[in-house]
């Protein structure tokens, strides 16, 4: 089973926006890893998604799961994410035969993955486990993935010592350094920066 083992980043910028950055590495549980083909992060209908755990899983989350539309100058994304996709996503996950029939829940406990979603400004992570599905709303700066916890204290610190570089710096610096420590993360780094008016 491929796995995204990743290290994810998510910080705003001076402008308030929502950068995410994520590396490329896909692996065989530590047996065998390669560069991934395309960026972890993705953005459809004004909305960014950025997935770590089984590659499956995060592929129907972030590039499959149907997105209903939504009016951007009124929509709550607190409401969005747990009213309007997770029946989406639920309804999805069911359809591939992924969750138990009466509880929101995979199956497989070698299923476990999280897909970091970012919607007007506000950041959410979909933890999906054979414990449950959840949305929870989280803060920035938020690190995910093998390397999160290496690439947040780059971030903490570049923040502390108020170096004078941009975000986009220093969460490829964040994620540079996550990769010269931990084997399941790379320096092939994607960011996108979420114009959608938060």
């Amino acid at each position: 089973m491929i796995r995204s083992a990743t290290c994810l980043a998510v910080m705003k910028n001076e402008l308030g926006k929502l950068v995410f950055a994520a590396d490329r590495r896909l692996s065989w549980d530590m047996s065998k890893a390669q560069i991934g083909p395309r960026p972890k992060i993705t953005k459809r209908k004004g909305i960014l998604f950025a997935g770590t755990g089984v590659s499956y899983l995060c592929d129907l989350i972030t590039d499959v799961l149907p997105i209903p539309d939504y009016d951007s100058t009124i929509v709550d994304p607190f409401y969005f994410m747990h009213q309007v996709l997770a029946p989406e996503i639920n309804s999805l996950l069911s359809s591939k035969g992924l969750l138990d029939k009466d509880v929101a829940k995979l199956h497989n406990k070698d299923m476990h993955s999280a897909v970091i979603i970012g919607m007007k400004g506000q950041l959410f992570e979909l933890d999906m486990s054979e414990e449950g599905l959840f949305i929870d709303a989280i803060d920035v700066p938020h690190t995910h993935g093998c390397g999160g916890k290496y690439a947040l204290g780059v971030i903490q610190y570049l923040l502390d010592t108020k170096i004078n570089i941009g975000t986009e710096e220093i969460l490829r610096s964040a994620l540079r350094t996550a990769a010269q420590i931990s084997p399941g993360c790379d320096s092939n780094i994607d960011i996108l920066v979420h114009f959608h008016s938060c």
